[in-house]
């Protein structure tokens, strides 16, 4: 269920923004992240509006399988581009690619078990439960955090419609390895690939970003609309398309969608874009 839920959101994202100058692997994590978000917003809408009752979620995938029947297998044709980088690695890059699937396996193992931590049962799995048990998405104050940016939790809505509990922590491991292959991908085609897997490492190497994938927080989320958003506000600093910067735009604010702290990201980003624009007197 939570993979049919990242094929749409791939297939969407390619629809608007094919990206062609971005190696694939870091095209596919964009597109993927922009549609993860527009689907968020999606639910959001229709919840807090007409309702969102659960066969609603049933119904909408093949709809959007249907509008998206040639997006998403190219989508996926993307992936392809993992063998290649493969092969052109050497021994340090490959050791790292399987330290790294490893790890990633055993978080995976974690969200497959039933869900321990405090902040997921406390309102991150909480809240979507509650929508879905009210067939809309409200304010509820009997949940302390029912006021914070819930753009996390509106997939996960989507998700435990689809499969449970589950389907949601795997839903949220699922943005790290997006994560990672787009962030080795862009490395790759900007510095080659040794360094490229000696950043993925780097980034993976502690625990708790190794393992909280499998938690059913937001944090990831956040830090895949920011991985988003630096890329598109790097592709607008070498081509100057002003597409690349709405687009770093709408990054920063589902990023800020996730938690408030990741409002840090629109700020960062704004001091960036005004460096630029001040160089090129634009």
């Amino acid at each position: 269920a939570a993979w049919i839920l990242v094929a749409l959101a791939g297939g969407l994202g390619l629809r608007l923004a094919p990206l062609p100058g971005l190696h694939p692997l870091a095209r596919l994590s964009l597109q993927a992240s922009l549609g993860l978000g527009l689907l968020g917003l999606g639910v959001l809408l229709v919840g807090a509006t007409a309702g969102a009752p659960r066969w609603l979620f049933f119904a909408v995938i093949p709809v959007m399988v249907a509008l998206l029947r040639r997006s998403i297998p190219a989508w996926l044709r993307q992936f392809g581009a993992l063998g290649e980088l493969w092969r052109e690695s050497g021994r340090f890059g490959q050791a790292i690619g399987i330290l790294l699937s490893v790890g990633l396996f055993a978080a995976l193992c974690v969200a497959l078990a039933p869900p321990l931590k405090y902040d997921a049962l406390a309102y991150h799995l909480t809240l979507p439960e509650a929508y879905l048990r009210l067939g809309r998405v409200k304010y509820l104050p009997w949940i302390a955090n029912s006021g914070h940016p819930q753009t996390a939790e509106m997939l996960y809505t989507w998700a435990i419609a689809l499969g449970g509990r589950q389907a949601a922590t795997v839903l949220s491991w699922s943005v790290a390895p997006l994560t990672a292959l787009g962030l080795l991908g862009y490395l790759r085609q900007r510095i080659g690939s040794s360094p490229a897997w000696a950043g993925v490492g780097s980034l993976l190497a502690g625990y708790t970003l190794l393992l909280s994938p499998a938690w059913a927080y937001s944090d990831w989320l956040g830090l895949f609309f920011g991985f988003g958003c630096l890329v598109a506000l790097d592709l607008w600093r070498q081509d100057g398309l002003r597409a690349h910067l709405w687009l770093a735009g709408a990054f920063a604010g589902l990023a800020f969608t996730t938690k408030y702290t990741a409002g840090a990201l629109a700020l960062a980003a704004l001091a960036a874009l005004g460096w630029h624009a001040w160089k090129r007197r634009a």
